[in-house]
């Protein structure tokens, strides 16, 4: 599905974000064959090896000896403060949500070198996510952050199409009738969210800008395309 909406649609994009069923190394290996980014979460029981070496984004750990694989929750229990940044990275519907989070350049695999980014609450030091990243070496925490809980705003993005849409609620057993049925939901959730967003009540409710950005991108297809886009509905 993503090489089809990258490679044959020319979907825009650069990053892609996911769970920890998506943080395998297959699923890795193909989104860096599409020239993607990614930030995917992973189980805090994945192990990483050290970068050797000391200098910017690679600090040495006196708890991690050399060339030994060690659990992302591990690691996350025994950095230093020094590592921790107090970032708000989310609006949340009373305040701003604000986390710990630290990034530590480690090697994921056999060969690749990546970003190991921890998210921890400030409440409850129990409470962290893990996520890998082959974002370039300067890349700052602040945008690995930012975009690790974009996964937040598609999941809200599914949900709103479900309860506005429908997108749930098909009745079909083949797969171009569960395709059609998708697609026009999500269709239509991104002309409600697109329209909603052009009204200005007087309490406007937040639109998710992964629908927003749906919605143009389709307007733009439709306008550039020389087929008719619903051919297949007859």
């Amino acid at each position: 599905m993503l090489r089809h909406a990258v490679s044959d649609l020319g979907f825009p994009g650069r990053w892609v974000v996911g769970d920890e069923v998506y943080g395998g190394s297959v699923f890795r290996a193909e989104v860096a064959k599409l020239e993607l980014k990614y930030v995917l979460a992973v189980s805090c029981t994945d192990t990483v090896k050290k970068v050797p070496g000391e200098f910017s984004g690679r600090p040495l750990f006196s708890f991690w000896p050399e060339e030994t694989s060690m659990s992302v929750d591990r690691i996350a229990r025994n950095i230093p403060d020094r590592c921790w940044h107090s970032l708000v990275t989310k609006a949340g519907e009373r305040a701003p949500i604000r986390y710990l989070w630290a990034a530590i350049r480690v090697m994921i695999a056999t060969a690749e070198e990546g970003w190991l980014l921890i998210r921890r609450s400030l409440s409850d030091r129990d409470e962290m996510a893990f996520y890998f990243s082959d974002a370039p070496a300067e890349t700052s925490v602040k945008t690995l952050a930012r975009i690790a809980l974009q996964r937040a705003e598609i999941e809200k993005c599914f949900s709103e199409a479900k309860t506005e849409a429908g997108m749930d609620e098909y009745e079909v057993r083949l797969w171009p009738a569960w395709y059609r049925h998708i697609t026009l939901s999500m269709m239509a959730h991104a002309f409600l969210s697109a329209t909603k967003k052009n009204f200005r009540p007087r309490n406007p409710a937040p639109v998710s800008p992964s629908c927003a950005m749906q919605f143009a991108w389709f307007c733009r297809a439709a306008q550039a395309s020389k087929a008719p886009l619903f051919s297949w509905s007859g």
